[in-house]
């Protein structure tokens, strides 16, 4: 899981709680475990941020099955952010997958439509 931009924290709690994901009690900086009954498979999230370097990024993306990068809804991403997006794709990791973190306080697609129709 790539961070692109800001702190978006909380992101692998939610996906669990959508995808029926038992957490592990053992909890880390550095990785969550997970058990999906459905699946009858295991999990593991090792969440990386473009603040940590590139290389990192890159080593984290190598290794997994899947990457999901994850944004924050109201933050652009940063010129580090466009570089590792450009670097993974360079290396050719097919297995990509793209998260939204929407902070319901600040950004909420219901009252943008109402004000939006109201100006009209």
């Amino acid at each position: 899981m790539v961070q692109l931009c800001g702190n978006v924290d909380g992101v692998v709690d939610r996906l669990c709680e959508e995808g029926d994901v038992q957490l592990d009690d053992i909890q880390t900086d550095s990785y969550r475990r997970g058990y999906v009954d459905r699946f009858r498979s295991n999990l593991c999230f090792v969440p990386v941020s473009v603040d940590d370097g590139l290389v990192r990024v890159m080593d984290v993306c190598r290794v997994a099955d899947y990457v999901l990068f994850v944004l924050d809804a109201t933050r652009e991403i940063e010129e580090l952010g466009e570089m590792a997006l450009r670097c993974v794709q360079a290396q050719g990791i097919s297995n990509v997958l793209v998260a939204v973190s929407v902070c319901c306080s600040s950004f909420c697609i219901l009252s943008r439509a109402s004000q939006l129709m109201n100006a009209m």
